[in-house]
């Protein structure tokens, strides 16, 4: 993950620029605004940059494809890796796996939405009957993690929004006092046998942000969530 407010060296954000190819730099100039630019930019050299280091190629021999729907995929990977991208206001993520599908979801937790309103509209029964049975302090806390394994969970299924969000319904455990994140969370679908080869996690990198992921088609049980913080030095393309 990365912190885009925190990347403000010009030099820096140029190094940026030379990871892309000229498609992706076009896209990027697209947006009006300049802070949409450079969060398009800082996305983009981003995932370069993190899937470059599993592929051991540099960040601008990475080639991408999209699927039937539309999601980004590695052009012929030397590696049988799946990858995932999310941001919002203050921090980009991107998830990397071998031999599963991901999906990720990154939100805001702090700012202001009719949070009940969505959840009556988009959550599960379950879901909403939680939500209105916490302390009115967190239940806002609690919606946005929801949201977040709902994204990731038909991100990893390569659905998308195709797919209604009250299709699928978590229950979310307490977790440890020592982590940082939650694994202790149950996936339930209408679909039967949806969900039976996936696992969600939830992880809190500070007191203002939210992030789920969630594995797919895995073809073990028992996986191990590592962060790593990168993008915060000048790309050098001479450099081995």
């Amino acid at each position: 993950m990365t912190w885009p407010d925190e990347i403000t060296d010009i030099s820096l954000l140029s190094s940026y620029e030379l990871i892309l190819t000229q498609e992706e730099r076009q896209r990027c100039q697209r947006f009006l605004r300049e802070k949409d630019r450079k969060m398009a930019l800082i996305t983009r050299a981003f995932s370069r940059d993190v899937l470059s280091r599993y592929l051991n190629i540099q960040p601008q021999e990475v080639r991408f494809t999209v699927d039937g729907n539309q999601k980004p995929q590695l052009l012929e990977p030397s590696l049988p890796l799946s990858f995932n991208l999310s941001h919002t206001q203050g921090l980009i993520i991107c998830s990397v796996i071998l031999h599963a599908d991901i999906g990720c979801d990154v939100e805001l937790i702090k700012r202001q939405n009719a949070f009940m309103e969505i959840a009556k509209r988009y959550f599960a029964a379950c879901e909403i009957n939680d939500l209105k049975a916490m302390p009115a302090d967190i239940q806002q806390k609690r919606f946005f993690e929801y949201w977040t394994l709902k994204e990731s969970y038909l991100k990893a299924l390569g659905d998308g929004l195709n797919r209604p969000l009250n299709d699928c319904s978590f229950h979310i455990g307490q977790k440890s006092a020592d982590l940082f994140y939650n694994s202790n969370i149950e996936l339930t679908t209408l679909e039967e046998g949806a969900g039976e080869k996936c696992r969600s996690f939830l992880y809190y990198p500070n007191d203002t942000h939210c992030i789920a992921m969630t594995v797919a088609n895995a073809e073990h049980e028992n996986y191990e969530l590592s962060v790593f913080r990168i993008m915060q030095e000048v790309y050098n393309p001479s450099s081995p």
